[in-house]
């Protein structure tokens, strides 16, 4: 066998390593673009119903308490020096929106429950519980990344690293990186 053939077929198992190599990374950041979809996903899922009920209620709570500001009893009380009450027109809308408070709050209540259909949107602890298992699903992902990174460079084939790699995983020492 000449030298010519055995550098040709060591050349073709390079390539074929590397190709290897760089489907399972392929693979491996799909995995890694999913869960993170999943989880903005899950951020953007809504609070449950009656927490918007609440913010809702607190929202319209708080209009009617700085419409009613402009309105006092002592003003249409006094017995001397009677004067209307001073409502800037830049005040209008905010007075406007207080004493219109109870009628917004039946239609926008049956707006919220509209957006909500049948389902209802996950409770604080369990929306945290989701968001920290997704987390740890994506950090181990990260890790495995780096770790088929560095085994590819001291085989001598170059992988570019993602713009978006966690710099956690990327710094982390061999030790803590899982074995292939």
């Amino acid at each position: 066998m000449t030298l010519a053939v055995k550098l040709a077929g060591m050349l073709k198992a390079a390539k074929s390593a590397s190709v290897e190599v760089t489907e399972g990374l392929d693979a491996l950041r799909a995995e890694i673009s999913d869960l993170k979809a999943k989880r903005n996903q899950v951020e953007s899922t809504p609070v449950p119903k009656q927490e918007a009920l609440k913010r809702l209620d607190a929202f319209l709570a708080q209009l009617g308490e700085r419409a009613e500001r402009f309105f006092y009893a002592q003003v249409f009380t006094q017995r001397e020096d009677y004067r209307p009450p001073a409502i800037l027109p830049s005040n209008m809308g905010e007075v406007a929106l207080g004493f219109a408070a109870p009628l917004l709050r039946e239609r926008v209540a049956a707006l919220i429950s509209e957006s909500y259909g049948t389902g209802d949107g996950p409770s604080t602890e369990a929306h945290r519980q989701i968001v920290t298992k997704l987390d740890a699903d994506i950090f181990e992902l990260e890790l495995a990344e780096e770790a088929l990174v560095r085994n590819a460079e001291a085989a001598g084939i170059e992988i570019l690293r993602r713009a978006d790699a966690d710099p956690r995983a990327v710094l982390a020492s061999d030790d803590s990186l899982p074995s292939l």
